[in-house]
């Protein structure tokens, strides 16, 4: 459920910069708008939040609105390869880093305020694989958790980790403070090089990308 993510350079880069990140998010916390509004005009499918995204900017309201308990919003850079481009010009440095990865699908700051608990939920799609870069972590650590199938997975500030969100998963802030994390999702069909002789884009399905074996808890 896990994966080992030194299979993906891009990782070491995000790793690397990671407070770069921080800074660029600290000034767009504080700068951009806030919406609270239904600005997905209540859809919900793929291909109309696809064309929203296109003239959106700002931090939003996570769109499936049923799906937590809380204060969820996100600051998308892209969504299924739909750019949003203010987004993306007022973070130039986390932009640099995000543009160039193979595969890039969706990327995102995804805001959890304190108090909210995401449900049991799969991803939109089986043909990404999801990362999250913890930027912001509750002092509280055990206040607040992914939890993916039954394993119980903490954030470190800057340690970047994979893995299939096809599983069912949750999350939760328990905590007193806001958790952000950088999250990214890239093509599985982009890393098939790293499969070992296993059909296209199926490396999480029990291919060739190596699963962690000492699994976070």
């Amino acid at each position: 459920m896990f994966y080992e993510t030194s299979c993906f350079p891009f990782v070491r880069s995000l790793e690397r910069h990671w407070e770069d990140i921080l800074e660029e998010y600290d000034r767009v916390s504080s700068h951009f708008t806030h919406s609270e509004e239904d600005v997905y005009a209540g859809e919900v499918e793929l291909s109309a939040v696809k064309e929203a995204a296109k003239s959106l900017s700002g931090f939003l309201p996570y769109v499936e609105e049923d799906m937590y308990n809380g204060d969820w919003e996100v600051f998308p850079f892209m969504f299924f390869h739909e750019k949003v481009e203010r987004n993306c010009k007022a973070c130039p440095k986390t932009w640099e880093l995000l543009k160039d990865i193979p595969g890039l699908s969706s990327a995102s700051f995804s805001v959890m305020k304190p108090s909210t608990e995401i449900l049991p939920h799969t991803g939109f799609t089986n043909s990404v694989v999801r990362f999250q870069l913890p930027l912001i972590i509750p002092k509280q650590q055990d206040r607040a958790a992914l939890i993916v199938g039954d394993i119980i997975k903490r954030w470190d500030r800057g340690q970047c980790f994979s893995f299939d969100d096809t599983v069912w998963h949750s999350c939760h802030n328990r905590s007193d403070e806001t958790r952000v994390v950088l999250i990214i999702d890239v093509e599985r069909t982009a890393y098939d090089h790293i499969n070992q002789g296993t059909p296209p884009g199926t490396f999480s399905y029990g291919g060739g990308l190596p699963v962690l074996t000492d699994q976070p808890l």
